[in-house]
């Protein structure tokens, strides 16, 4: 899960969000030659849905055990321990980050990704 949110969001900064709204859409934009052009960073995003799709088979094993709140519970806490040595790259942004930024940050994290993973 770690790997899919890094490689999802380094590759959407170099994507346009046109190029990768679905891998039907990049498919069709490369086929009807619309000028679409399928640069490195599509290929980070394309990344990230293969460890995506990996990541919910692999999690089968562990709703035998614990309940799907659980599941959830132990991946986002995993995830953010994984990210952590991330923080000192841009420390300073973190801190100057206004209460907005902050509140748009977390409500991604908290309402379609907590809610649909416990779901």
């Amino acid at each position: 899960m770690t790997a899919y949110q890094l490689l999802l969001n380094w590759g959407v900064l170099c994507v346009p969000a046109g190029t990768v709204i679905a891998p039907a859409g990049v498919a069709f934009g490369c086929l009807a030659r619309s000028g679409v052009s399928l640069s490195g960073a599509v290929w980070i995003v394309v990344a990230a849905m293969v460890v995506q799709g990996i990541h919910h088979p692999l999690q089968r094993p562990l709703l035998a055990k614990y309940s799907s709140l659980e599941v959830a519970c132990y991946a986002m806490i995993a995830d953010t321990v994984m990210m952590l040595p991330l923080v000192p790259l841009d420390l300073g942004g973190l801190l100057g980050a206004g209460l907005t930024r902050w509140l748009a940050a977390i409500y991604p994290g908290l309402y379609p990704s907590a809610a649909g993973f416990v779901l």
